[in-house]
C-alpha cells in the first residue's frame, strides 16, 4: 500500500531518540515509576521523508529521504501495515538536518 498525502503535506517516519530518559516529570522531583515512563515519553521531533505532495512548493523544500525537523506536538500519527507514521504540514517543517562534508570542514 502506497500512501500519496494530499495539499502541501508530507510523511515522515519518526527518528526515535534512544538517548531521551524519563526520569522526572517536573522539576519540583516528581518522580515517574517505570511502568509509565513510556507514556510519557516526548513525541519525536524529526524525521526521515518518505513521501511529499506534489504541491509545487512543498516538493521543492523537500525530497524523499531527507531528514527534516518539525514542531514538537504537529502532524498527525498514523500507522501504516504497522509502521509509525506522521503526516506533516510544510508549515510544520523547521529544517532539513544534512550531514556536513569533510571538504567543507576543511575549508573552515
Amino acid at each position: 500500500m502506497k500512501l500519496t498525502p494530499l495539499g502541501p503535506r508530507l510523511v515522515v517516519v519518526p527518528i526515535e531518540s534512544d538517548s531521551v530518559e524519563v526520569k522526572q516529570l517536573e522539576k519540583s522531583g516528581l518522580v515517574l515509576p517505570e511502568k509509565y515512563a513510556d507514556k510519557y515519553k516526548p513525541r519525536p521531533s524529526t524525521g526521515t521523508v518518505v513521501a511529499v505532495s506534489e504541491d509545487p512548493v512543498t516538493s521543492a523544500l523537500v525530497h524523499i529521504g531527507d531528514i527534516v525537523l518539525f514542531a514538537l506536538h504537529s502532524g498527525t500519527p498514523i500507522t501504516v501495515q504497522g509502521q509509525d507514521l506522521i503526516i506533516l504540514e510544510d508549515r510544520d517543517i523547521l529544517g532539513k538536518l544534512e550531514e556536513e562534508h569533510a571538504d567543507a570542514e576543511k575549508a573552515n
